[in-house]
């Protein structure tokens, strides 16, 4: 009903709100189904804000029987691999991670920095892409003269 009175932004705020209380809950069967619903089906990524998406990891996390999110790690796994990394979703995420190991929920802390090591191993296998694309910019790089520190 929010998409057709309020367009798609008001389906993403209703469906961001919907999975948030799911979670609050601790409805792990409505919180799955409601994420299939925000599946984008062109581009297999969920349609939710990433503010929705870490709110939702946390309450997953004080919701856990073990109190550190053992249960739920698979599940925050796959939301990571479909989350849309919007401006400024890794300073998030590692707001979210310190919270995380603060508060003990190591499980859920461990599937976010599995998350940023998975991006980095990305950008380092572009870098290299570049490289053999582009031979002269590696070698440029070795010729380049390092600062010492010495004066």
């Amino acid at each position: 009903q929010a998409a057709t009175k309020y367009g798609p932004q008001g389906s993403r705020l209703a469906h961001g709100a919907a999975v948030r209380a799911a979670a609050c809950r601790g409805d792990s069967d409505r919180l799955r189904q409601l994420l299939r619903k925000c599946v984008i089906e062109s581009t297999k990524k969920l349609d939710l804000s990433s503010d929705d998406i870490l709110e939702t990891i946390w309450h997953m996390a004080e919701k856990s029987r073990d109190g550190k999110g053992a249960e739920c790690s698979q599940l925050v796994e796959q939301m990571l691999n479909c989350t849309i990394r919007d401006s400024g979703f890794f300073r998030k995420l590692f707001r979210e991670i310190e919270r995380h190991i603060c508060h003990r929920h190591y499980y859920t802390a461990l599937s976010l920095l599995e998350d940023t090591k998975r991006v980095s191993d990305c950008l380092e296998n572009q870098r290299r892409n570049r490289e053999r694309r582009n031979p002269s910019a590696f070698l440029d790089r070795l010729h380049r003269p390092q600062w010492t520190g010495i004066d």
